[in-house]
């Protein structure tokens, strides 16, 4: 049977989840403000390389290395770690702690004890369980950013796809077509020029 956490126990995990709800709020944002900018650039690159006619692969291969970044560095953002005397330092500011939760933090990081630690800590964790925490550290909403995202990627995508039905000719071929058609009528004109001498034989 597993014992319960103790107050300082509660304290450091109440903080901690705290400050990667924070950081999160701040990755999403900092997301949204970001993606459209990179999926405008993916829009100018596939249009570039359709006008180049080069493979698709390069723009597609652009665009996935980008989404893959911002996704890494939201993950980055958001991942769990220790709170530091400076975050915690920003939560107590911004739940209105007063120094209350800065000065727990660091009562239950040096394991100190006694009647006035005990107290300090039970209050700071209670209080920290009382926090709407969603409310006060909510996720970028973004609407126009997102649909703007999408929309620019869908055309980036479809920029970069060749069109069904139209296959790409080669200036040699184009080339070698254009002689033929040239050399037709003049072969025509010939046999015409020859036409009234066969008749006269």
């Amino acid at each position: 049977m597993s014992a319960e956490p103790t107050s300082a126990e509660l304290v450091l995990a109440g903080l901690a989840a705290a400050d990667q709800r924070r950081r999160a709020g701040t990755a999403s944002r900092e997301l949204w403000r970001v993606a459209p900018a990179v999926a405008a650039a993916a829009v100018c690159i596939a249009a570039f390389a359709r006008w180049r006619s080069w493979s698709p692969v390069l723009p597609l291969s652009l665009l996935a290395i980008a989404g893959l970044a911002l996704a890494a560095r939201t993950w980055f953002l958001r991942r769990h770690r220790s709170v530091t005397d400076a975050g915690a330092a920003r939560i107590d500011d911004a739940a209105g702690f007063g120094g209350e939760l800065r000065s727990a933090r660091w009562f239950a990081s040096t394991g100190r004890r006694d009647p006035w630690t005990d107290y300090h800590l039970d209050r700071a964790a209670r209080r920290l369980a009382s926090v709407d925490w969603p409310a006060l550290y909510p996720p970028a909403v973004a609407p126009r950013a997102k649909a703007a995202t999408a929309f620019l990627v869908l055309s980036a995508v479809a920029l970069a796809l060749p069109m069904p039905g139209r296959a790409m000719r080669h200036p040699d071929a184009t080339g070698s077509a254009t002689n033929s058609a040239t050399r037709a009528p003049r072969a025509a004109g010939q046999a015409e020029l020859l036409l009234p001498e066969v008749q006269k034989q």
